[in-house]
């Protein structure tokens, strides 16, 4: 307060009087005030009678410092002079000795006013940093001058120039004037026609030409006018390149040139989405009037639109996203050695772009349903030391040729445990990673331990480190801690983030132990169930490789799939549920793979007519989808389906879940022999035309 003592008791009596709880402290001068700013401050109550100190002064104390803080006048008779004061001062309200007694509602509101700001300030930060840590060109546009009014990181790493610099600059300043012309008549086609459009463009970037995939769509206005231009651009003049390479090269077969040329197709599959994308665009537009309707949905509102959003935005772009894992992982394992050294760099850069534009997808919408509670646990048997071996094996990717030492250690008593597989595994997976990205030598070690009825897992490490004032802030998802760490170490900064809210859901918690320049020790404390002394899984003896029916409308991951799984499994395949019956029905396979959003009949209701029929209702059906939220994976469950694979597929967890299922359903087979095809299936296979 900026009273006097009269006023100043008069106040305090007030809010007493009101049961207002609140830390006071009354300055009398510009000193006192400057140093109670040093602190934290929610409002400021400035009588404007004060001798010497008014409230021009407050005002300009605050400016000085930097700080927003409220500012309350209380006047002791309301006077027209004082209003006008308050108001060309910027005051949240004036309050006169009449009306004290509404003191207390007056200083509740601008205190909740200023955390709402505090709060909408920090997620919009987030956003910023998620915007930025993509690797593609991010801008905004308005629709009139088509000047920058949004640039993200990437855009002023690519001309080696500051975001702020870019901010107000239009294209005749910085391309040449031919390239210019043309962005600027791309842009007029995409205003005018109200749609997302899609252009391959040349682009001088740092004094080179390189060649982008930029998609383009208008961002409208409460008529339907264009009132901006957001783009996405993304850098494939290295893929041209490789695919160049890959063409000039004799020894590489007409059957890989045709994978890639098939994976080059993906951005076409893009073009063919239009309609959806347009479809969603209005959807959101409509929510996001509904939420200016009234302020007291506002909450709701926004939620409803943030889970539309992100839910229907992973889906779309998990599905080009798995092309192109997919034929980066076909082609690197299959012409790795005939690839010529840039061609395989070439390669390796597109998966790494790829999987980090997926993490991020994957992280956000894997926090924001942790975070609205639309998450179930689905607790199912797990052997530790088998799951720890299979994270450490996708830690050893990330070490690229350090001298670093992986060590998996796990008690007798917690090989089979009762948890959530999918989660565990992303806890460790997460801890793991975070591990091997800040450590240059030494050693990594996961063990697993009993305490009680609690499962202790350590994940430790040999690396930078982490300062012991940054220990509060390193699971707080809007404050990324590097600490003294190189700065090519950086990551997304939400995996930790993540594996807090996991372990949450999971009923458990975690914590870090660290010393700057020796290491890290994260430990996750969770609740154990031991599994009963059961037989481990065993191999299917037989001499036969097991059936495999594959069911997905795209011929694209069909081809992935199988060519993945050639000479481990035998790989029957379907386009849609109802193809899916007939042919399990016919041929009888080990196990499905099911994807669920097929035409003419989904995989929910393929998953249950298989489940109802005699023949086939044995058979383990696993859940194969681009769908990560808790409500798909509960219809799989309630439809009969034994686990749950999100795409893009990883290789060794598909082999290992389907192995897993094979194994478990052994011992349920039926008694009679009902696996016998039609005399028209058997001569596909004695001819080899089997798919």
């Amino acid at each position: 307060m900026v009273a006097t003592d009269s006023e100043r008791d008069a106040i305090a009596g007030v809010l007493g009087r009101a049961g207002f709880l609140a830390e006071t402290e009354v300055v009398s001068t510009d000193e006192e005030l400057a140093r109670s700013l040093a602190g934290t401050v929610d409002v400021i109550v400035c009588a404007d009678v004060l001798p010497g100190f008014g409230i021009g002064d407050v005002k300009a104390r605050c400016a000085a410092e930097g700080k927003k803080v409220p500012l309350v006048v209380y006047t002791p008779e309301l006077r027209d002079t004082s209003v006008r004061m308050a108001a060309k001062l910027g005051a949240a309200d004036v309050v006169d000795a009449a009306g004290l007694s509404r003191l207390p509602l007056v200083l509740a509101r601008e205190i909740r006013r200023a955390r709402e700001s505090v709060a909408a300030s920090a997620r919009g930060s987030l956003l910023e940093r998620v915007v930025d840590a993509m690797p593609f060109v991010v801008f905004v546009k308005d629709a009139s001058e088509r000047r920058l009014v949004v640039a993200n990181q990437t855009f002023a790493t690519t001309f080696q120039v500051t975001k702020e610099w870019l901010l107000g600059k239009s294209d005749f300043e910085l391309f040449p004037k031919e390239q210019a012309e043309s962005f600027i008549a791309q842009d007029s086609d995409v205003l005018a026609g109200k749609s997302l459009r899609i252009f391959d463009e040349v682009a001088r970037t740092a004094g080179t030409d390189r060649i982008y995939r930029s998609l383009k769509v208008p961002l409208l206005d409460d008529r339907g006018d264009g009132e901006y231009l957001l783009g996405v651009a993304e850098d494939v003049t290295e893929s041209r390149r490789a695919v160049e390479v890959l063409k000039k090269s004799h020894t590489i077969s007409a059957r890989t040139l045709a994978s890639y040329q098939r994976r080059a197709q993906n951005m076409e599959i893009l073009r063919q989405q239009n309609e959806d994308i347009e479809r969603l665009t209005a959807e959101l537009e409509r929510a996001r009037r509904r939420s200016e309707e009234g302020p007291a949905h506002e909450g709701d509102t926004r939620s409803r639109v943030d889970s539309a959003f992100l839910a229907n935005v992973s889906h779309e772009m998990r599905t080009p996203l798995n092309g192109i894992l997919g034929y980066c992982d076909l082609v690197l394992r299959e012409q790795g050695e005939r690839l010529t050294p840039d061609g395989r760099r070439d390669l390796n850069v597109i998966e790494q772009n790829a999987r980090t534009l997926l993490g991020l997808v994957n992280d956000l919408l894997d926090l924001s349903n942790l975070e609205a509670g639309r998450v179930d646990v689905v607790t199912e048997p797990i052997e530790l030391d088998v799951l720890l071996d299979e994270c450490m094996e996708t830690t050893f990717l990330l070490l690229r040729g350090r001298e670093i030492a992986l060590v998996v250690d796990v008690a007798p008593e917690v090989r089979e445990i009762a948890s959530d597989s999918l989660k565990l595994r992303q806890i460790l997976v997460n801890l793991l990673s975070n591990a091997a990205k800040f450590t240059e030598r030494g050693k990594i070690t996961a063990s697993a331990r009993a305490d009680g009825d609690a499962l202790v897992v350590r994940v430790q490490d040999t690396g930078t480190g982490i300062a012991e004032s940054d220990l509060p802030f390193l699971f707080d998802k809007m404050k990324k801690v590097d600490g003294a760490r190189p700065r090519h170490l950086s990551g997304r900064g939400l995996g930790l983030p993540l594996v807090r809210e996991l372990v949450h859901v999971l009923g458990g918690r975690v914590q870090a132990e660290s010393t700057l320049g020796r290491g890290s020790t994260f430990e996750v404390r969770l609740p154990r169930v031991v599994r009963a002394a059961a037989s481990r899984l065993s191999e299917k003896r037989t001499s036969e490789l097991p059936r495999l029916l594959y069911v997905d409308d795209s011929a694209q991951n069909r081809d992935i799939l199988r060519r993945i799984l050639a000479g481990t499994f035998q790989i029957l395949e379907a386009e849609d549920g109802e193809q899916a019956v007939e042919r399990a029905v016919r041929d009888i396979p080990d196990l499905v793979l099911m994807d669920l959003a097929l035409p003419h009949l989904d995989g929910w209701e393929a998953t249950r007519r298989l489940k109802a029929h005699p023949l086939v209702s044995h058979v383990p059906v696993i859940a194969v989808s681009a769908f990560v939220s808790g409500d798909a994976r509960e219809r799989a469950k309630l439809a009969g389906c034994v686990a749950y694979l999100t795409k893009p597929l990883e290789r060794d967890l598909l082999i290992a879940t389907v192995r897993r299922h094979l194994a478990s359903n052994e011992n349920r087979q039926p008694t009679t022999d009902n696996r016998q095809p039609t005399t028209e299936a058997t001569r596909q296979r004695e001819t080899g035309n089997e798919t």
